[in-house]
């Protein structure tokens, strides 16, 4: 008899280790990247590399997908970024418009999620002319998890690998309810750009590196974010990032309903 529960732990063990990340994460996840390949997104420019899991996008390239998001009220996005000390570089973009800045000429008013560094990390919700952002110092040259909480109070927080990072709250600079509204900020078809946004004709990403990049439907809460990274830990100088941290809540969601603990993969 225990060797017969033996073999069958073993076998449920094999089975969850097999299970890609995120295949059982969170409610509410609607995109997963592991850049693996370029399944689920489209290649623009010369200058993308993938390889071991980790994008790097070069001069004036990056990835394109469509992404549904009709009916969401709070989006988090969640990925793991080294950039360069170079600015401006973005990680993404999730806006309908195929060119910002327009509102300048009497046109229509730019609108989008994003994150990018310029010196510092700056996450950014935009629409009809005014920005609600998070800003701070963040190390270039450097792996960190980034976790950017759009919530349907329209509050922007962002978690740095684990800790917080900022909170900008609407109302405390009398913007109106609903200015920063999901639906306003990202249109009615919008896409994702990984590497790319659309001020005057494109602002890309050249020399920063992406492992994994997960959107969600919900908002995560600060205990999701904490548990996710405590187990976080930055790759060797000129190695590959591991798949920690948000990387792998849902094997640690399948651990957990198995009574078993799992360590992170790594590259």
């Amino acid at each position: 008899m225990k060797k017969i529960l033996v073999i069958a732990l073993a076998a449920l063990m094999l089975a969850i280790m097999a299970v890609p990340a995120f295949a059982a994460a969170p409610e509410g996840q609607i995109a997963y990247f592991d850049f693996d390949d370029e399944t689920g997104l489209t290649k623009n420019g010369d200058n993308v590399t993938i390889a071991d899991g980790v994008v790097t996008l070069g001069a004036q390239s990056w990835l394109e997908t469509e992404i549904d998001l009709a009916g969401v009220t709070e989006v988090t996005v969640a990925f793991k970024v080294k950039f360069p000390a170079t600015s401006p570089n973005w990680a993404f973009e999730i806006t309908s418009q195929e060119e910002h800045g327009s509102w300048l000429n009497g046109g229509t008013p730019e609108s989008y999620l994003g994150a990018l560094f310029n010196g510092s990390l700056v996450v950014e919700r935009y629409h009809n002319g005014r920005i609600g952002s998070v800003s701070g110092a963040f190390a270039a040259d450097e792996w960190h998890e980034v976790v950017c909480v759009f919530s349907a109070d329209e509050k922007t927080t962002v978690y740095v690998d684990g800790a917080l990072f900022g909170e900008y709250d609407p109302t405390a600079d009398g913007s109106e309810e609903g200015r920063f509204a999901i639906a306003n900020c990202v249109g009615e078809t919008p896409t994702l750009k990984i590497g790319k946004a659309n001020w005057a004709g494109g602002e890309y990403a050249d020399g920063t590196s992406v492992d994994t990049l997960v959107v969600y439907n919900k908002a995560l809460t600060a205990n999701e974010v904490a548990t996710a990274f405590e187990e976080a830990e930055a790759p060797a100088e000129g190695g590959d990032a591991p798949q920690t941290g948000v990387a792998t809540i849902a094997l640690a969601v399948v651990a957990m309903l198995s009574g078993a603990y799992i360590v992170s993969k790594k590259h």
